[in-house]
């Protein structure tokens, strides 16, 4: 039977990724582990690209009206590098 001291520590396992509590308690290489970001094997340059597009958790100003910006970007899988980036800030009409 579970008492309201335990409650947190459900909310906590709800919430959060096997990573992030593993971050909490080891660090941050703990936390990296649990990645699926770079886990390749070792190639060539630009065999392979691993991509992400993300909307930004800020807020800016574009032309007077305030807008969350999206950032796409790929990486390099074989050198760790960021070879193409986007942040497109102005609205398309249409």
């Amino acid at each position: 039977m579970s008492g309201w001291w335990q409650r947190p520590w459900g909310a906590i396992r709800r919430d959060l990724t096997a990573g992030e509590r593993a971050g909490l308690r080891q660090g941050e290489q703990a936390r990296r582990a649990h990645d699926v970001f770079a886990k390749r094997p070792p190639t060539h340059r630009n065999v392979v690209w691993e991509g992400d597009h993300k909307r930004v958790p800020v807020q800016v100003d574009v032309e007077g009206e305030l807008v969350c910006p999206w950032v796409t970007w790929f990486i390099d899988c074989a050198t760790k590098v960021i070879v193409v980036r986007r942040q497109p800030m102005k609205r398309i009409s249409g």
